[in-house]
Parts: C-alpha cells; structure tokens; sequence
C-alpha cells in the first residue's frame, strides 16, 4: 500500500503548523524580535492556504517604480508623474484546490535595508487581483508601449491604476516574455474549453 501526499495535502499541513506549532524557546530580546519576523513570513506566506490557494511558483524583478496615472478623461495634455513607489514585484503563480487552472497575481514590495531583514507584511506596497484567466489578465496589465499600466487591488474593494515602469532592460524583457507566456496559456486554455 502507498500514500500519496498532494500538494493540497501539504498546503493543509503547513497551514496547520503555522497557527498551531510554537516556535523555538525564547532567550532574549533579539530571540523574541526573530520569533515574530518568523511568525510573521509564516502567517504571510501560508495566510491563502487556508482558503485553498497556496503559491506554487515566485519570479522576483527590482529595479521598477510604479507611478500615478492621469483618467484620460480628466488630461489636459500633459500632467506631471509622480514616483509612488520604488523596489521589487513578485509575479506570483497560485494553485487552488477548486480550480485546476493556474491563476497568477503581481505583488509589490518594498526592498529591505542594508542588513535589516523585516517582514513580508511589512514589505508589502500593494497587489492586484489573482488573474484567473484572459479577461482578468486584459483587465489587470495593459502593455501601452513604453510601459505598463496595472490596475491595483485598494482597500474596500475599490481599484486603481499605476504605471510600471521596469528599469533594466533585461528584467524588462524577462517580464514581456512571462505576460507572453501567461497570456499564450490562457488563450490555449480558452480554446480547450469552447
């Protein structure tokens, strides 16, 4: 007889240790400062697990700002940009346990300093939606040429539009080529399914 172990399984389990294992003893101050760094990368990183969704796949690009974004519908021509952010975006692909499709979401991070680790809760600048599919994808990253325009998850549910901009080339190329990937998967699965 053999056991087979999925990765739901083990999303399951991790979960489960996070909310219920103790961490190691605790000896001094800077044992309590990385007790809470830990538990903390752990609640960030298995949060979605217990709603079925772990993250299967990371891809991390630096050198990019996001910045604010003019309604053409309010332009009078030309407005200045303002830089709202500058660090890291984590292309993130997630797997659910009620979807066999692969569902992908850009997160945003600020970059830590020189020698201070500090939490991914306290990293993160912002995120979009999780993209299930071409529509989503279409609705969440529009290339305009030059850059792109990202439509961002708010509080409340509302959304709002930044503008990347990826600084080194090579970086910039690598993340066309995954949206080329992305969107070419989902076009494949679209046909599949009509």
């Amino acid at each position: 007889m053999s056991i087979v172990i999925t990765v739901y399984d083990l999303a399951f389990i991790y979960a489960h240790l996070a909310d219920h294992c103790q961490l190691p003893f605790i000896t001094s101050e800077k044992d309590e400062h990385d007790r809470a760094l830990l538990s903390s990368e752990y609640r960030s990183l298995f949060v979605s697990m217990s709603l079925g969704i772990i993250v299967c796949r990371k891809q991390l690009f630096g050198s990019l700002g996001l910045y604010n974004v003019v309604p053409r519908n309010l332009s009078g021509g030309w407005e200045p940009q303002v830089r709202l952010f500058e660090g890291q975006m984590c292309v993130c692909e997630l797997m659910s346990k009620n979807d066999d499709l692969p569902w992908y979401r850009l997160v945003f991070e600020w970059k830590d300093h020189e020698g201070v680790v500090t939490s991914s809760e306290a990293r993160f600048f912002c995120q979009t939606i999780i993209m299930k599919g071409t529509q989503h994808l279409v609705e969440t990253v529009y290339n305009n040429g030059e850059y792109y325009e990202i439509l961002m998850e708010c509080s409340n549910g509302n959304m709002v539009t930044l503008e990347l901009r990826i600084s080194d080339p090579r970086e910039d190329q690598k993340f066309r080529d995954l949206l080329f990937r992305i969107r070419e998967e989902y076009e494949m699965i679209d046909e599949m399914m009509q």
